[in-house]
């Protein structure tokens, strides 16, 4: 279908026709049969520019999703060592003044662990929740409580650390464990007593504000 400025200019054509001349006549279908094509021409075109815009965004949509998959695959890669590595409380057994934690540790990486701090914390009752909330209850003396220990590494496998006497009598206290480290890539991460996985901008004792130098232990390997 033609356009009204094509039409318009057919109109003129056909009114120009002298109909008694035959040349007249050809010149004139001549002119009608080239504004035909030149307006089929043009909407080909056009349509040919659509086709090729909605090609565009077609491609577009597609590369952002590439984009959004390969940051995700980036993201798992980033977070794979960290993901390996687990803490929870094995064992509570009666102590001297109160009981003894045994915390247990597991890498299921290749690579060893290494700037480790390891708290006992709480996951519910009126406790401290976080490493961070108990770095931040300090003794009338100065010191802290004795609830972190650190680790130069921690290898692959299983291996645990047992917390002396620590206060549990807590209404509703139920304890967990939290473990910060520097991963094979020199990255930092917390994992949180809920299982939730942080990274953070420090390593372990700088992020939690530790006494230095630190008093590093050795956990028990089991395998």
């Amino acid at each position: 279908m033609l356009t009204n400025c094509e039409l318009e200019r057919l109109g003129v054509l056909v009114a120009q026709i002298d109909w008694g001349t035959a040349p007249a006549w050809g010149s004139v279908v001549v002119a009608l049969v080239a504004v035909l094509f030149a307006g089929l021409g043009a909407r080909a075109a056009i349509r040919g520019n659509r086709n090729q815009q909605r090609q565009i965004e077609i491609q577009s949509v597609q590369l952002r999703n590439q984009q959004k998959q390969l940051a995700a695959v980036e993201q798992r890669e980033h977070r794979e060592h960290a993901s390996r590595i687990s803490a929870w409380p094995s064992d509570i057994t009666p102590g001297v003044r109160g009981s003894n934690i045994t915390i247990r540790i597991r890498n299921t990486a290749s690579e060893p662990i290494t700037s480790v701090v390891l708290f006992y914390v709480f996951i519910q009752g009126a406790a401290p929740r976080t490493g961070e909330d108990h770095v931040r209850l300090i003794e009338p003396a100065g010191q802290w409580l004795p609830a972190y220990v650190p680790f130069g590494a921690i290898l692959p496998g299983q291996s645990e650390f047992t917390f002396q006497d620590v206060e549990t009598g807590i209404m509703q206290g139920r304890v967990g464990a939290e473990i910060a480290f520097t991963d094979r890539a020199g990255t930092s991460w917390i994992k949180r007593a809920n299982g939730t996985i942080q990274e953070i901008s420090d390593n372990p004792a700088k992020h939690y504000g530790l006494e230095l130098p630190l008093d590093y232990k050795t956990a028990k390997i089991l395998d």
